[in-house]
């Protein structure tokens, strides 16, 4: 649970961080959530995630057409020695608040 908790918040993170600063306002939700586990989580984990731009581009869409816009994202868990422990695709809905 601790690890789907985690690779959630590190692309929620980054999709936060880009849709507080937008004009409008948007809503984000989590509406969809696939998770791979490939190893035993024992040590330090380390949450990647890289789709910012992405992330990015799916705000302007949503704020430039008023509708609803999802995109998956993926989150990454290794461990120390950078073997993948999990993998976390989120999927994201952003929308223009009314």
């Amino acid at each position: 649970a601790c690890l789907s908790m985690a690779g959630e918040l590190a692309s929620g993170m980054l999709a936060a961080s880009i849709a507080y600063k937008s004009n409008p306002k948007l809503s984000m939700l989590v509406v969809g959530v696939k998770i791979n586990f490939t190893k035993k989580a024992v040590d330090t984990i380390l949450f990647e995630c890289n789709q910012g731009k992405e992330i990015l581009e799916t705000i302007q869409k949503s704020i430039e057409t008023g509708e609803g816009q999802n995109i998956d994202v993926l989150t990454v868990a290794t461990n120390l020695k950078g073997d993948v422990v999990a993998e976390f695709r989120i999927k994201w809905s952003f929308k223009v608040k009314t």
